[in-house]
């Protein structure tokens, strides 16, 4: 299969979303002619692929009309076989331009991006095509949301549920250690990985320590990322005198973050949904299958996408992200109980293992593609 993936957030974007494109592309090479078109300039890292990148190549004002005409040239020439778009925005440009006369297209769908508010003034613009995002979503060959979370908003949407596959993001097992713990660090070091945004709970971990602490438990916190809540985060932890047992450790390279998961004992991420934010909604969380890599057991807050990350009583636990009291009881029963703990954190790597790699989602792709193709 000839297969172009249409990328606006793609690296050296960092996130979940320029992940998913560049990870799913890499495991669909491995059987298929494999073509992304991103945005941005070419870069060095786009040659060691094993597949085929074309960029929009412009940082010009006019960069966008740019991105739309080389698009359309791409679907009109006739030489792939199906196209995914990574988010909804660039399946506008054939969609309305090209109507029928262009390979069947799919797109993916995250959780976030295909909400609608006013927040920012892009997602204000976004807003203001809302008709035609629904009608181009529902035209579409086949909607891959990454959670049933997701799935479920796009059914709100009128998306025919025939059209909808619940494909969960991958990780790639090799990027990080299965370590063999056999016991935790003393003091036990938690971790985080994630954007230090507001709904990711950073504070409410913070919280629980600065109380567990009060009954003789300590505990150390690294904490991976940057973010506008930084300042905000590390004025809180010292009002709460717990300044030393918290490391900013800030952005990491891929391989220093695979150490720091190799040398922590709990991933902690309480992901929580924010009144009046769609744009700050879990709807996945990569970095939950990253901890399940690395054989790390994980706490989990239960909002948006997040149980497609986790098996709840198997890898982890998934909980109210706002009872800091839940939390408290949940991390001092995992401490107290290391053995199965760690037992958890062997289960998350099984699982990935066997069920949650890229060439495990690229097979699931494939599949849907080839059967929702031929449907239409």
């Amino acid at each position: 299969m000839k297969l172009l993936i249409v990328a606006i957030d793609y690296p050296p974007n960092s996130g979940g979303i320029a992940t998913y494109g560049l990870q799913l592309a890499n495991a669909l090479s491995a059987e298929h002619d494999v073509t992304v078109f991103a945005s941005g300039m070419d870069q060095d890292g786009d040659r060691e692929q094993a597949f085929t990148t074309i960029r929009s190549a412009s940082c010009s004002v006019f960069r966008h009309l740019q991105f739309a005409w080389k698009l359309l040239r791409l679907l009109d020439n006739g030489q792939f076989d199906a196209v995914l778009h990574t988010t909804w925005p660039t399946a506008l440009i054939g969609y309305l331009f090209l109507k029928n006369h262009h390979p069947p297209y799919f797109i993916s769908a995250h959780a976030s991006e295909i909400l609608d508010d006013r927040t920012s003034w892009r997602r204000t613009i976004k807003g203001t095509l809302k008709a035609l995002k629904i009608s181009m979503l529902r035209q579409a060959a086949g909607v891959f949301p990454v959670s049933n979370y997701t799935a479920e908003l796009l059914k709100a949407m009128g998306v025919e549920e025939s059209t909808i596959q619940v494909i969960n993001n991958g990780v790639d097992p090799d990027q990080f250690h299965s370590v063999k713990r056999s016991g935790f660090h003393s003091p036990p070091r938690l971790l985080t990985v994630a954007r230090l945004d507001k709904h990711k709970g950073h504070d409410v971990v913070l919280k629980v320590m600065s109380k567990l602490k009060k009954k003789g438990i300590s505990l150390s916190y690294q904490i991976v990322g940057k973010g506008d809540e930084e300042e905000h985060l590390k004025s809180l932890a010292s009002q709460l005198d717990i300044t030393d047992s918290v490391d900013f450790k800030g952005f990491v390279s891929e391989s220093e973050r695979a150490q720091i998961y190799a040398n922590s004992d709990i991933f902690i991420m309480l992901s929580r949904e924010i009144k009046g934010r769609l744009d700050l909604i879990e709807g996945f969380g990569i970095s939950f299958l990253e901890a399940g890599a690395a054989a790390l057991p994980v706490i989990a807050g239960k909002s948006g996408g997040v149980s497609d990350a986790v098996r709840d009583g198997v890898t982890g636990y998934l909980i109210d992200p706002e009872d800091e009291g839940r939390v408290e009881a949940v991390l001092t029963k995992m401490i107290e109980n290391e053995n199965e703990t760690i037992q958890m954190g062997r289960n998350g790597r099984t699982w990935i293992e066997e069920e949650m790699g890229w060439q495990h989602v690229a097979s699931r792709v494939t599949a849907a593609i080839q059967k929702m193709g031929s449907d239409k």
